[in-house]
């Protein structure tokens, strides 16, 4: 009884949150672009970290048939680590979580060491901004094969469950 009253809260969550979320990524993807032809790179990685996130947490919350009141929110890092072995066991590819938790230490440390000074490592803020922009670059990349990956899990469910039959 509990499931199938979820099932129905998400039917119309569903309509109501694709819209805006439809809507959300329009803007987001607008954004990126423009913060990339000026040069913004903390600002593509931003986006980019939120899209994945989202992603992720969605895949996640389909799954297991949550509605967004079950979603946890997490960091990008702590998502890959908390549903990794769900979101594997159901068809989404290891090697991309593994290049989204890269990316994610990469970006974190770019980011907040983008002014401090360590001994052993002293580059200047050149060097630091290139850093970012290849994270940058490399979250815009990630951003579109998670959206596939998600995509084709939700694929691969429906279809080893006859729904797409």
């Amino acid at each position: 009884m509990k499931t199938n009253k979820l099932r129905e809260i998400n039917k119309i969550e569903d309509k109501e949150v694709g819209k805006l979320r439809k809507e959300l990524y329009a803007h987001a993807y607008k954004q990126i672009a423009h913060a990339k032809s000026n040069e913004c790179w903390l600002e593509i990685i931003a986006l980019c970290d939120s899209i994945i996130g989202d992603r992720i947490e969605s895949l996640v919350a389909r799954l297991g048939n949550q509605s967004l009141e079950g979603r946890a929110m997490l960091p990008v890092k702590q998502a890959c680590t908390r549903y990794g072995k769900t979101l594997i066991k159901r068809g989404f590819p290891t090697s991309i979580l593994s290049s989204v938790v890269e990316w994610a230490d990469s970006r974190n440390r770019h980011i907040h060491e983008m002014v401090k000074v360590r001994e052993a490592e002293r580059l200047s803020w050149k060097k630091r901004v290139r850093l970012l922009k290849k994270d940058a670059i490399e979250g815009v990349s990630l951003t579109r094969k998670v959206d596939l990956a998600c995509k084709n899990t939700i694929k691969l469910i429906f279809k080893s469950s006859g729904a797409l039959t």
